[in-house]
């Protein structure tokens, strides 16, 4: 009944030898396409949201006086929680002020793009031509930064 083979060098009692286990397949071309799917829709990921950031201008436009005022008021008196008669009159006092903000402004903006082109004047002697051309576009994005408009093309003035 129990015969054993001439073949099989175990004694009786004991087990059969067992074969060496054998690592799993490995699934090369699924991981290998797995990891392409994955990277593609990163990059298409990074494309659409690199478009979406570049949209919006820099610096931000100017709001209108209005605008200021309005987002102000409300910021104010929502935090503060005024009354409709208190709101009207802080809108009244940040409208006097925004607009005394507005012309100090105009009147110190001259002065200041004086100085931003007196700056570039005494700057760009010292530059070789490739020099140069890196530095007006600094520039120009430096004093689009400071003075939130573009720079204009006037001979730099000593101011008095």
């Amino acid at each position: 009944m129990n015969q054993i083979r001439s073949d099989d060098s175990s004694k009786p009692g004991e087990l059969p030898p067992t074969r060496p286990l054998q690592p799993p397949q490995k699934r090369r071309w699924t991981t290998l396409i797995l990891c392409s799917v994955i990277f593609i829709s990163g990059g298409v990921i990074g494309a659409g949201l690199a478009v979406l950031w570049n949209t919006r201008p820099w610096p931000p436009p100017r709001r209108t006086l209005q605008e200021r005022t309005d987002r102000l008021t409300k910021k104010i008196a929502d935090k503060v929680d005024l009354s409709a008669e208190q709101t009207e009159q802080l809108r009244a006092i940040i409208k006097e002020r925004l607009e005394e903000i507005e012309s100090i402004r105009l009147e110190i903006s001259p002065k200041m793009q004086a100085q931003a082109q007196l700056l570039d004047a005494k700057i760009t002697p010292l530059l070789d031509d490739r020099q140069k051309t890196k530095w007006k576009k600094l520039y120009a994005k430096l004093f689009r930064r400071w003075l939130n408009k573009p720079p204009t093309t006037q001979p730099a003035t000593q101011p008095t």
